[in-house]
């Protein structure tokens, strides 16, 4: 067995590409302490534990030289109650377009202050104020700089059924009513080219419905959830790894995705 976590291990992570022929190098991957060596194959099948100290020697010495050239994954994990004030965060502080993606449509700008009162009614004022800054902030920041906001039809239904709002449903078990689901869904169509909706066919194969990611060319972050279910943030700020989130969400192949005609047509539909 492999420990791959310790809670009182400070890990950085980093990454880098290296050309090889995998048959050369059968086990590629390796774990390395003061105790051993362990090479791990590339199918992740077989392993072998080394405890020569020479051997353990040259393993040091080419990990310290790929670090030379590797580049800082740089992660940031919070717990779920800081959900609103790391997205606030990410928004506020990024002049620039966004490309996001959520299985359910990012609602927050479509919302007016008495919306947002109904669904964190009971909840701590302050959660609320927040709310309503978010609100006014993503809005603004949509207004400024043409975005790219992709979500899923079928999300989209799951929210006109159960009228939940995906952004905070770990936070709140609150549901918009029937009337104010088709107001949510006819500003929607009204804000739909103006903000950058783009409505995908079907969800992205094995992603879990309620993964978010959020990706501008300086910084991002996934949201994911962990063990507990608990919502954790994976705060992204090297520009290599956006810029291949960001031109992924950008190039998804058009018969995967409806035209904002179909869209609007779909949505329309959905307030019959």
């Amino acid at each position: 067995m492999i420990p791959i976590y310790m809670g009182t291990t400070d890990f950085k992570s980093y990454y880098f590409y290296e050309d090889m022929d995998s048959f050369m190098y059968p086990f590629p991957y390796y774990i390395l302490s003061h105790a051993g060596l362990i090479q791990i194959a590339s199918d992740f099948k077989n392993a072998i534990l080394i405890k020569d100290e020479k051997i353990q020697s040259l393993y040091y010495a080419h990990f310290n030289a790929q670090r030379k050239y590797s580049t800082p994954f740089n992660v940031e994990l919070t717990k779920s109650n800081q959900i609103m004030k790391n997205s606030l965060y990410y928004w506020q502080n990024n002049q620039e377009s966004v490309v996001s993606y959520r299985y359910y449509p990012f609602l927050y700008p479509l919302l007016d202050e008495e919306l947002l009162k109904e669904t964190t009614m009971g909840m701590d004022p302050d959660f609320l104020a927040e709310s309503i800054e978010y609100m006014d902030c993503v809005r603004a920041k949509l207004e400024a700089y043409p975005s790219k906001l992709l979500f899923t039809f079928e999300g989209i239904q799951k929210f006109m059924k159960f009228g939940y709002l995906g952004d905070i449903d770990s936070m709140t078990e609150n549901t918009f009513n029937l009337r104010d689901r088709k107001e949510i869904i006819g500003r929607l169509i009204d804000k739909y080219d103006e903000y950058g909706y783009v409505m995908l066919k079907g969800m992205f194969g094995g992603i879990d419905p309620l993964i978010q990611l959020m990706v501008t060319p300086s910084r991002g972050y996934v949201q994911i959830f962990n063990e507990h279910k608990q919502s954790v943030f994976l705060g992204i700020r090297n520009e290599k790894v956006l810029f291949l989130f960001k031109d992924y969400l950008e190039n998804i192949p058009e018969n995967l995705v409806y035209t904002p005609q179909e869209a609007k047509q779909l949505l329309k539909r959905l307030l019959e």
